[in-house]
This record gives structure tokens, C-alpha cells and sequence, in this order.
């Protein structure tokens, strides 16, 4: 028989590998699994459970949500959940959450939610710091909310901001030194290098977008990451050079990661 925390487990595996269909359909056990179990869990245990089963509800509905207003109510429920000062979670799955949050605000294309949340993102962040708590689990989770906001910004067509948050983004990850991963959470110098190349193309500059996606090793990248990345070349290539390199891009992100009409079929 499987156990809440074996199944939550396998739901964080699946979503490094991109397979969200497969994330989707262990949630429902996982949430079966958290029903029974929870009687019998510590007020800490409790509360991060229920934290990670909000971001991954969260992280398949940035796929799945029909509206936009409905992304940005689980995102801000969770925003909401973390940032009690009475809730029992400890501080890693308080800032993973807010930083989910962030996500979702950058996914549902609102930028003034995405920025409130990241804005207590980096007070809860900057408060931690301040307490000499977990630097680098700090440093990586704050990280990941300053790419999510990077995206949003340009969404939102804000060169200056977007630039800001890059440029922040690639000190913070050259202080790091790699790649690293936490609660769904990946940030190092690729992952900021890749996000430069998605927001390059989501602004329109194009050149420079392809010309940083091919510095990026994908190998260093999670999965999804990775995908999103040469989907997004795929984009650029097709809109500044034609279908022939957009078709083999586009292929290796298929064999990284099936497109999410097939997960979901």
C-alpha cells in the first residue's frame, strides 16, 4: 500500500520529467491517501502535506484551469495558506508555496498579481536571510520567483523590469554555481539563461532569443524546462528563419516531453 508522503514522491517525479497528464492522475490518490492519513500526522507533517498537494494542484492547473481568474484563485489560496504566520508548515514549503504562487500569476498573464506575491515572496526570503536560515534553499526558491516574475514582466511587454529580474536572476545563479531543485523548484545558471531566451522571444527579439537558447545546455535542464525551451526556439526559429530548424527543435522537445495534448488525450 502506498503512503501519502511514497505518492507525493511520485507526483514531484513526474513533474520533473513534464509528464503533467501523469501528475494529474496521481494527485487523486495522493488526495485520497492525504484524507486517510491525516488524522494520524504531525501539525508540521500535516501542514506540508497540504501545502505540497495546493502547489501541485496549482502546477496542473497551469495547464488545465479554463479561466485565468481561475488559476489566480489557487494561486492566491495558496499565496494566502503560506502566508499565515499561524500556519504550521516550516519555511521552505512556505516560500516553495508563495513562489507556486508567483507562477501562477505569471501563467494567468497578471502581472500585479504575480508581483504581490512575489513581493512576499522576497520579505519572507529576505526575513529567512536575515535569520540565517537554509541560504541556498532560500537562494533557489527566491530565485525561481524572480524568473517566474522575469516572465510575467515581459508578458506585460516591462523591458525594464524584465531586464532587472534577468540580470539579478543570472547574479544569483552564478553565486550558486548549478542547478538545483526543491519542491518542483529549479533554479541554477541554465534554467536563468533559458528563461532570458523565452523572455527575448515573448518581447520580440528574436535574434537574441535564439542566439542565448544555443548557449543554453539543455542537458543541465529539467526536463520540462528543457522542452519549454526548444518550443520556444521552435517559435523563434519558424517567426526569423524558417519551418526546417523549427521542425527539428520541435522534435527534440517531443522526445523529451509529449505535448500536453497527448498527455491529456
Amino acid at each position: 500500500m502506498q503512503s501519502l508522503d511514497e505518492q507525493l514522491t511520485r507526483c514531484w517525479a513526474y513533474y520533473r520529467l513534464g509528464l503533467l497528464g501523469d501528475v494529474s492522475r496521481a494527485l487523486r490518490l495522493a488526495h485520497a491517501l492525504y484524507r486517510e492519513e491525516l488524522p494520524s500526522l504531525g501539525a508540521m507533517a500535516a501542514a506540508n502535506a497540504t501545502v505540497e498537494l495546493a502547489m501541485l494542484d496549482v502546477i496542473v492547473g497551469l495547464v488545465t484551469a479554463e479561466t485565468a481568474e481561475d488559476l489566480l484563485r489557487g494561486g492566491g489560496a495558496l499565496a494566502e495558506m503560506v502566508g499565515d504566520p499561524t500556519a504550521a508548515c516550516d519555511d521552505v514549503h512556505r516560500l516553495a508555496g508563495m513562489a507556486t504562487a508567483v507562477h501562477a500569476g505569471m501563467r494567468a498573464g497578471r502581472f500585479r498579481a504575480a508581483q504581490r506575491h512575489f513581493r512576499s515572496t522576497l520579505a519572507m526570503a529576505q526575513g529567512l536571510i536575515a535569520d540565517e536560515a537554509g541560504s541556498d534553499e532560500v537562494c533557489v526558491l527566491l530565485g525561481c520567483a524572480g524568473l517566474h516574475m522575469a516572465q510575467a514582466a515581459a508578458i506585460c511587454r516591462d523591458e525594464t523590469t524584465t531586464h532587472a529580474l534577468l540580470d539579478h536572476s543570472d547574479e544569483a545563479a552564478a553565486t550558486l554555481g548549478a542547478e538545483h531543485e526543491l519542491l518542483g523548484q529549479y533554479f541554477g545558471p541554465e534554467h536563468a539563461r533559458a528563461t532570458r531566451s523565452i523572455c527575448y522571444c515573448v518581447l520580440g527579439r528574436l535574434d537574441e532569443s535564439m542566439a542565448v537558447g544555443r548557449e543554453v545546455n539543455t542537458d543541465r535542464l529539467m526536463p520540462l524546462m528543457a522542452a519549454t525551451l526548444l518550443r520556444t526556439m521552435a517559435d523563434t526559429a519558424e517567426r526569423n528563419e524558417g519551418g526546417g530548424s523549427a521542425t527539428v527543435l520541435r522534435a527534440r522537445a517531443d522526445s523529451l516531453v509529449p505535448p500536453l495534448r497527448q498527455q491529456f488525450a
